[in-house]
């Protein structure tokens, strides 16, 4: 698909690039088991160790080590290796212990003996899971431990799970696509392709992708009303960008400057109110004329009540415009989220391979005592406040 890009693109805190990973993963879990039941070969059954007839291994939220898991699940299902080497092996696979090459599906099934990788669509992520199915794939050689297991061909999705915000915003329908699929053998890949119906809105999808997957993190990792208090909470917080006044002369006869920066953010953000008060849209061009004066006194007289035709760095009109937008654009992505089938998740804890946006030279976090990774959601709330704070000046730029 165009204009698609992977989530380091979009998100730059790392509980929140986890959270959205193990979204998309279980997403695919999902989609792996819908098509399993198509090609007639039963429901998945999740191993859970020590004991069932469990044919299938995701790598996610298992509550223990990870090459724990791989092993017993190896274990059960191929009696002649040896549990230890194996846990052994997948521990020595990455010096660094949270990036074990687990494989994160593997199915034990006549005719199917198979496993995936999943990875973002970017060029590091794509090597990482290359490295990772090839030596999974020694693993399975004859005289390394000789399992049954080979990169997967038989499940080659091309899906694009799309959330589609009710109402306009910035003046424009919107949907946002999370779209994976097939790579090569073993290799499944992911990405976020966004579409908007007005095409200089597309300069602003990072911004509103942001948001929008923001909420929608938070509703799955929690609750609605949790969400809801939250992002409420976190709106205020986000800081404006405008840099001087947009539009008439003050009181004292000075007037704005109105930079062409400041008067194009300003009409975007009218435009986003016009938009859902079913008002003509006006130029997004940066000239302060009689468009955007009559758009400021409309605003003003229908939403403020301090009508002065003037937009200022932390005065009124700035702030009920931009915490409209933000309040708006929530409230917009928990509404689509809840009319999509995303899979329920622990609310609490992920456990998820974070090897594309540690950079080598980053410090990982102490070791938990289960060796995996949990990431609650105060972590994760910190980290979408970060995010937020910097929402207006991705949507200034």
């Amino acid at each position: 698909m165009s204009n698609c890009f992977p989530p380091g693109q979009l998100f730059s805190e790392q509980a929140t690039l986890q959270a959205f990973g193990a979204l998309v993963e279980l997403i695919i879990f999902k989609d792996y088991c819908a098509k399993l039941r198509a090609a007639f070969q039963g429901d998945c059954q999740t191993f859970t160790p020590p004991i069932g007839t469990r044919a299938d291994f995701f790598d996610e939220n298992t509550g223990m080590h990870r090459c724990d898991h791989l092993a017993s699940f190896l274990k059960f299902h191929n009696p002649h290796v040896n549990e230890q080497g194996l846990r052994d092996q997948c521990l020595a696979s990455n010096p660094k212990p949270l990036r074990v090459k687990v494989p994160d599906i593997i199915s034990h099934r006549p005719g199917r003996m198979e496993f995936y990788e999943i990875k973002p669509r970017s060029v590091s992520s794509i090597r990482s899971g290359e490295q990772k199915v090839g030596w999974f794939n020694v693993l399975c050689n004859p005289i390394a431990a000789n399992l049954p297991y080979r990169p997967g061909t038989a499940y080659k999705p091309n899906e694009t799970v799309t959330l589609r915000l009710p109402q306009s915003v910035l003046g424009a329908a919107f949907e946002i696509g999370i779209h994976f699929f097939w790579a090569t053998d073993g290799l499944l890949l992911y990405e976020i392709c966004p579409v908007v119906n007005r095409p200089r809105q597309g300069e602003k999808c990072g911004a509103l992708l942001r948001g929008a997957f923001l909420a929608t993190l938070l509703q799955w990792r929690s609750d609605s009303q949790s969400a809801v208090a939250t992002l409420e909470a976190l709106a205020s917080l986000a800081q404006s960008p405008l840099q001087g006044a947009v539009g008439e002369a003050n009181g004292a006869g000075v007037a704005a400057p109105n930079h062409v920066a400041d008067v194009i953010y300003v009409q975007t953000l009218l435009n986003d109110w016009r938009g859902r008060a079913a008002l003509p849209l006006i130029a997004e061009d940066g000239l302060y004329g009689g468009e955007t004066r009559g758009a400021i006194f409309a605003f003003q007289q229908a939403v403020t009540g301090l009508v002065d035709g003037r937009i200022d760095p932390g005065r009124q009109a700035i702030t009920a415009l931009e915490s409209d937008h933000l309040r708006t654009l929530f409230t917009g992505a928990l509404a689509a989220f809840d009319a999509t089938a995303y899979p329920a998740a622990d609310p609490w804890t992920i456990y998820h391979d974070p090897d594309e946006w540690w950079e080598d030279e980053l410090v990982e976090p102490a070791l938990p005592a289960t060796f995996g990774e949990p990431i609650a959601n105060d972590a994760l709330w910190a980290a979408v406040e970060t995010e937020v704070r910097d929402y207006f000046w991705l949507l200034y730029q």
